[in-house]
């Protein structure tokens, strides 16, 4: 066998090391384009699901305030109030997402100051600006601007504490994540209409074989619930199912060292856009549905 001259092999690992930047640089890319995608769609979520509360609303506006009108006046305000719940829940969980996001970037170094010059500077990785108000629209990341781009350091001590035990932050976004899903469950499921009285209080339910054991025992708790089965039912099991993670693997690893160890930064910041969207997803299932309720409400006399 011959000895490759020391040249030679210095150009061919010079070549691997070239190649594998190359690799990494067009995966860090491929990365960071997801995200924008992600933003698009959780804006059009947003979007869609914000117009049908206005529209809902709309319907109170127009009906007059005459007395044989109060009846359906009283029930689309009590939709309302409905509306405005989950709309609030998925505003503040949309906004504690977007801090984890800008705590990240922070702690990686990164430059997540805003200004109006930035939106569309390819240089600047903030394109809008976080916002304290109840808003459900995400801010606008370009992750292509990133210089942190093979961090897997900051991810992994900022959401766990070891191979399988999240850290004090990490296990704060799980018990986030599930009282969102028992809000979003409770609040589209337990209501007064018509003289009669719905409710639900779902479980915890984060220990499962599979989806067909999890649809099993979710369909079992919202069946022995108190909720409207007939017109509910099938907008409570797809809620559940959507804002549900298994909690543990095979090896006793928890969902957050699952989902945010182990990857770098760019790839963490798409999964916590990945939960925006499951929030907004849920945000538009239920405002969806409550607003199709308004025909069980008997026309409003609009003479």
């Amino acid at each position: 066998m011959k000895i490759l001259p020391a040249i030679l092999y210095l150009i061919i690992l010079n070549g691997i090391i070239i190649s594998c930047s190359d690799r990494s640089e067009k995966i860090f890319i491929q990365n960071a384009l997801l995200d924008h995608t992600l933003f698009l769609q959780n804006v059009r979520l947003s979007d869609d699901g914000s117009n049908i509360f206005a529209d809902f609303k709309t319907e109170l506006y127009v009906t007059p305030r005459r007395l044989e009108n109060q009846s359906t006046i009283n029930k689309i305000e009590s939709f309302i109030s409905r509306m405005d719940q989950i709309d609030k829940e998925s505003s503040q969980m949309i906004r504690y997402i977007d801090l984890l996001k800008l705590e990240l970037l922070r702690q990686a170094g990164e430059d997540t100051k805003f200004y109006p010059s930035n939106t569309g500077n390819t240089t600047k990785i903030s394109w809008s600006q976080f916002d304290v108000r109840e808003w459900t629209i995400p801010v606008n990341h370009n992750l292509t601007a990133m210089k942190s781009k093979g961090n897997y350091d900051v991810p992994a001590a900022f959401f766990t504490s070891d191979d399988k035990e999240p850290s004090a932050k990490g296990l704060e976004l799980w018990n986030n994540f599930k009282d969102y899903r028992e809000k979003m469950v409770r609040i589209s499921g337990t209501y007064d209409l018509n003289g009669l009285s719905y409710s639900i209080y779902p479980q915890d339910i984060n220990d499962y074989s599979d989806e067909k054991e999890l649809i099993q025992k979710a369909g079992k708790m919202i069946q022995n619930s108190n909720a409207c089965l007939k017109e509910d039912g099938q907008l409570l099991s797809d809620l559940y199912m959507l804002l549900t993670q298994k909690e543990r693997d095979l090896s006793n690893v928890h969902w957050i060292n699952n989902r945010f160890s182990g990857l770098p930064l760019v790839s963490v910041i798409n999964n916590l856009s990945v939960l925006q969207n499951e929030i907004l997803t849920a945000r538009l299932m239920a405002l969806a549905h409550i607003s199709s309720k308004v025909n069980y409400c008997g026309p409003p006399v609009r003479k």
